[in-house]
């Protein structure tokens, strides 16, 4: 989900050595994968912030494989690779390194790909709702009133309409997520990542089968913040909303409904 702690976890992997992209913007996400997951969510009438119709797109097998087909010849293109991997020897650079990208509309889309990269392996990062909400719900009101504006998402505007954006996506992917052999799945919570950031890393280490020095892994804890973790309990008023939504049916399947009594 969006605002979930993916760029710490992709700004990571890139110093891990995993190559993210030539072409990223502020996310840290590729400006080309971006564009060909929004092509398929506009293929299913879904956006970003309402991703509901993306299972529509899915329950029809002919659908399916008619996108699969394209996505696939679009993403082979040298001029997709080129913009990606931002080098001349395409196919060489391509066969030989140790590549992902890094985009929240892989919740919904992630299906299509582990068709078109079958050894893909699939990084999940939860974070609470009430966090995840606030920093929508931020993020939209700071840039709120312009005339291109708002920005984002009109349905981020309200807190509780964000909040609901969070559990249509967790939803998404939990419903989903049996179809990936477990080899194949890393999940981790953002808050584990920031209290417990040696555990963290050493366990997604292992997961992408990477030999790292202590060293490295100790200069990349330096650069995790612990004090972001659980934010919402700095505010009387999000800690209210905490309580509203802390017994709905995804922060009870993500054990986000104990975190105050």
């Amino acid at each position: 989900m969006h605002r979930s702690g993916t760029t710490l976890v992709a700004e990571t992997l890139s110093a891990l050595g995993i190559f993210m992209g030539n072409d990223l913007e502020k996310n840290h996400e590729s400006k080309s994968f971006l564009a060909l997951n929004d092509f398929i969510l506009k293929t299913a009438h879904a956006y970003w912030d309402q991703p509901l119709p993306i299972n529509n797109l899915y329950s029809d097998e002919i659908s399916v494989e008619v996108l699969r087909k394209y996505m696939d010849e679009q993403v082979n293109r040298k001029t997709h690779f080129a913009k990606f991997l931002g080098s001349k020897n395409i196919i060489q650079r391509k066969n030989n390194l140790m590549w992902g990208w890094k985009d929240p509309r892989n919740t919904l889309t992630w299906p299509i790909w582990k068709m078109i990269f079958p050894d893909a392996k699939i990084i999940y990062v939860y974070r609470n709702g009430i966090d995840v909400a606030n920093s929508l719900y931020q993020r939209e009101n700071e840039v709120r009133g312009g005339i291109n504006l708002p920005h984002y998402s009109c349905r981020c505007l309200d807190i509780n309409r964000a909040f609901s954006l969070w559990e249509e996506y967790n939803h998404i992917f939990i419903n989903k997520k049996n179809e990936i052999n477990k080899s194949d799945l890393f999940e981790i919570k953002y808050e584990d990542l920031l209290i417990n950031p040696e555990t963290e890393l050493k366990r997604l280490i292992e997961f992408i089968s990477l030999d790292v020095k202590e060293k490295k892994i100790a200069n990349l804890i330096k650069n995790i913040n612990g004090d972001r973790a659980f934010s919402f309990l700095k505010s009387e008023d999000l800690k209210n909303l905490y309580a509203q939504k802390k017994n709905s049916q995804t922060m009870i399947n993500l054990n986000y409904n104990n975190i105050i009594e």
